[in-house]
């Protein structure tokens, strides 16, 4: 089936965070920890310039038939220092919301993507509970500032991820390992989200219902799962990470209490329910087979199958993960927007059929059943992919961090997202221009 049709008011996008794209977050953890630890030896310095070149950055969105823009906010930006807000800054971001308004681009809007202000990290960041109460301030001032514009809200980008990478694994900052800061961390952060689904709420909402909740929710980074063999210990493996990675958190939103690993099943206050949407940033699925080798390593080693195709990242592509998830999440009863799917792929050789092959498994899922309202393709332009730095491209738009001009320049995969946006949906002349078939 080489044509398909979404659901009318379906949101097509393109997802950024701030500290990715903006440049010069100076205030930030990430800023001062970069130097020495990133890949290429880039640090993200200007990164895109998002940050003086928005309306040449949206004007390109709204003519390639765009209606949603996923954004973040930076906390650093906006509190420099404990208790100083940054009026020029806020402003700022208010220009940027006033300008996708007008020209009728939706917005989500990120408030927590990894990135804290350096005076919170310097206070043991998410593993102090008064990290809690801080971002919750932080977050009334966004609200009282800027709640008219957001569309959906997104508390959080990946809990999931970030506590791996920055507790676990130790990739990212503070690099620890341990398990037990990582449960801490997992608390906080769901208190955070638990607080600021309340301030939102409180806040108003966009609808012309006044009774109606505003769309809020997490940015849930989900995996597919599957066993390398029908071994009992493999199948087992793979069972675990699943409901580790992807079910716990969604179980914690549900019941108000996270379990184990990265919790311990304690009551969180606010919690239970604490969502009008589910966002899944889905990329890959990994295939396990069982190794006593340590939580860091999730007891297992990953395998690719013969005739696995791989991204520039070494992931392996498999557009029937974002269905599974996507099932998985309509259980939930409520909307779901797809808040990230993409591909490393500097030569842009597999991101058209990455693209148009998700997209046929996200309409596979609507016509399951799943309340799906949107996608947004990771990412606009190739930015600073964190501790990869400019080494992995993602973007529709060809970026090189070196050039003085920071050109735009378009792939044929930003050509045909253009294309898919405008006409709700993949054409048969679509498959065939950039599919061949």
């Amino acid at each position: 089936m080489n044509s398909l049709s979404f659901p009318e008011d379906f949101l097509w996008g393109v997802a950024t965070s701030g500290h990715q794209v903006e440049g010069n977050n100076t205030a930030s953890d990430w800023w001062a920890w970069e130097p020495g630890k990133i890949e290429g030896g880039l640090t993200s310095g200007r990164a895109c310039d998002a940050w003086n070149r928005y309306e040449e950055d949206y004007a390109t969105m709204k003519s390639m038939g765009l209606n949603a823009y996923r954004m973040g906010i930076e906390w650093a930006r906006v509190e420099p220092r404990p208790g100083m807000w940054d009026d020029a800054a806020f402003a700022h971001y208010e220009a940027m919301m006033e300008s996708l308004s007008e020209k009728g681009i939706a917005i989500c809007l990120t408030l927590y993507h990894w990135v804290l202000p350096k005076w919170v990290a310097d206070q043991d960041g998410w593993e102090n509970p008064a990290t809690c109460d801080a971002f919750l301030r932080f977050v009334q001032e966004v609200v009282n500032r800027l709640g008219k514009y957001p569309l959906l809200w997104c508390t959080l980008n990946e809990p999931n991820v970030y506590t791996m990478f920055s507790y676990v694994t130790g990739e990212f900052p503070p690099e620890k390992r341990s398990l037990r800061a990582a449960r801490r961390v997992t608390r906080h952060l769901l208190t955070a989200h638990a607080g600021a689904y309340s301030i939102i709420c409180e806040g108003g909402s966009k609808s012309a219902d006044p009774n109606s909740r505003p769309l809020i929710g997490i940015a849930h980074n989900m995996t597919d799962f599957a066993p390398a063999s029908h071994s009992p210990f493999d199948r087992a493996i793979a069972k675990y990470q699943s409901k580790s990675w992807n079910s716990s958190y969604i179980e914690a939103l549900v019941t108000g209490r996270m379990p184990g690993p990265f919790g311990d099943g304690k009551p969180i206050p606010g919690l239970a329910g604490s969502l009008t949407y589910m966002g899944l940033n889905y990329y890959t699925r990994r295939t396990v087979a069982f190794r006593p080798n340590g939580i860091s390593n999730a007891f297992s080693q990953e395998v690719f199958p013969r005739g696995t195709e791989l991204n520039d990242f070494g992931w392996a592509v498999c557009p029937e993960g974002i269905y599974n998830c996507l099932v998985e999440l309509g259980k939930l009863r409520i909307p779901v927007y797809i808040t990230e799917n993409g591909v490393a792929d500097a030569n842009d050789s597999m991101r058209p059929r990455y693209i148009v092959e998700h997209l046929r498994e996200v309409w596979r899922a609507i016509g399951s059943g799943v309340d799906v309202r949107g996608y947004f393709y990771w990412t606009f332009q190739d930015n600073f992919e964190w501790r990869a730095g400019y080494t992995q491209k993602f973007g529709l738009f060809e970026l090189d961090p070196t050039d003085p001009n920071l050109q735009r320049t378009p792939r044929r995969s930003a050509e045909m997202y253009a294309k898919i946006a405008k006409a709700n949906g993949i054409t048969e002349s679509i498959s065939t221009k950039y599919l061949g078939k």
